[in-house]
């Protein structure tokens, strides 16, 4: 039985409250409580003065690329500002549409697990790459999709590509906690 859990004894009461109680400084509750801070440090960061026009930056480039990757496949199209184009579709790349919360949720928790610091900053980071690698994808895609089967666009939209980045986000933790030594060969934090 694992220790954070209620342990009963034959006649059903509980032996032990104290294991059980989610402020006993639990592996689990110390990650949990990292994980909400560094999730609500992530959206304190939407309040700072300049945040709107840091994303707005991030938004036109990622318009800018992902019209690149469609002219480069023979998919013409414009860029005005953080919009794609063209006379038979157009989209444009809102602040929802930025997938920020996806690296967010990912370096919370990279971050708040307990593991070396050499071994958190590399995985945050090509973690992060990875996730906006597949945002522009979506991107492209999403306008492509647009252009080439527009009753398909709100499903691929709403729930095929959220539902992607979840599992991409998921698969990136646990290939950093396959990567990250065994617990026995670091300090504990």
């Amino acid at each position: 039985m694992e220790p954070w859990m209620d342990r009963m004894d034959t006649d059903g009461n509980r032996e032990s409250s104290k294991q059980a109680s989610p402020n006993n400084g639990s592996p689990v509750s110390k990650f949990a409580w990292r994980f909400a801070g560094f999730t609500l440090g992530f959206y304190a960061l939407a309040l700072i003065p300049g945040w709107d026009a840091m994303l707005a930056t991030g938004l036109t480039a990622h318009a800018h690329l992902g019209a690149r990757l469609l002219n480069g496949f023979g998919e013409p199209c414009q860029v005005f500002g953080n919009s794609i184009w063209s006379a038979s579709h157009g989209i444009t790349v809102e602040p929802g549409c930025s997938a920020l919360e996806y690296p967010a949720f990912l370096c919370a928790a990279v971050f708040s697990f307990p593991a070396p610091l050499d071994r958190k900053v590399p995985g945050a980071l090509a973690g992060v790459a990875l996730l906006l690698a597949a945002n522009l994808v979506r991107i492209t895609s999403l306008y492509w999709i647009g252009v080439h089967s527009p009753a398909f666009f709100d499903t691929a939209h709403l729930v095929l590509w959220p539902c992607l980045l979840v599992v991409l986000t998921i698969g990136i933790v646990a290939g950093w906690l396959h990567w990250i030594p065994p617990r026995h060969e670091f300090r504990r934090e």
